[in-house]
């Protein structure tokens, strides 16, 4: 896909603790019987996500419309997923963890 910059799959792993392992202290909200339900209710809403960076929405549509990729990459979204969608995500906004005292600064 012209344009490009990178691409990411994200499918639903069973343990859907595996990512917050390590990164939460066990005594965490996340971990918590409230912040468990909560994440196995958002989780059963989906299977896996493709994220595409581009440097614009311009080059976005230009690329999901591109006669040789839109067909095969359809089926491939038709193959994976029940439903799929597109928003547009500033990567400037990211999801902070649930913390307190929440940080000056948050690095990912």
């Amino acid at each position: 896909m012209e344009g490009l910059r990178g691409f990411i799959v994200n499918l639903r792993d069973p343990d859907q603790e595996a990512a917050l392992r390590d990164f939460f202290a066990p005594k965490e909200w996340v971990f918590s019987e409230a912040g468990t339900a909560a994440r196995r209710a958002f989780c059963a809403l989906w299977r896996g996500d493709n994220e595409l960076h581009f440097d614009s929405m311009a080059d976005f549509v230009r690329a999901r419309t591109d006669p040789r990729v839109r067909e095969p990459l359809r089926a491939l979204e038709a193959e994976l997923f029940d439903s799929v969608w597109t928003i547009e995500v500033d990567e400037n906004l990211i999801v902070i963890p649930n913390r307190d005292p929440a940080p000056d600064f948050y690095f990912r």
